[in-house]
């Protein structure tokens, strides 16, 4: 993801979270579930002075369900929201305070084995 906003811009590289999962069988085809825990991002910040890349560190939480396709298929729409904090950025105009977060919306399917 990248952006551009006054004539600085961010571009997003390598996200990623650790979260646990606990959820109630609705019926026997369908999870219902929390996730919670904690988020990291690396960002890139360039100016006209020039660019800084730090490691955000923060949380994230959501919710989702899991629904059985078949007896091997099962299908997964979950949203998450992960604020990643503010960070100082110095890209040689001057120090910048950097606020990130993000909704997600997503779709997947899976298999048991």
């Amino acid at each position: 993801m990248k952006g551009t906003n006054a004539g600085v811009e961010s571009k997003h590289g390598v996200d990623g979270t650790l979260r646990a999962r606990l959820g109630v069988a609705a019926t026997d085809n369908i999870l219902i579930y929390g996730t919670a825990g904690g988020a990291a991002q690396r960002l890139k910040i360039t100016d006209a002075a020039g660019s800084d890349t730090n490691t955000m560190l923060g949380w994230t939480a959501g919710a989702g369900v899991d629904a059985k396709l078949t007896d091997k298929v099962f299908g997964r729409v979950e949203y998450r929201y992960t604020k990643f904090g503010d960070e100082a950025f110095n890209t040689g105009s001057g120090a910048q305070e950097v606020s990130d977060s993000s909704n997600k919306v997503m779709f997947g399917l899976g298999m048991q084995f």
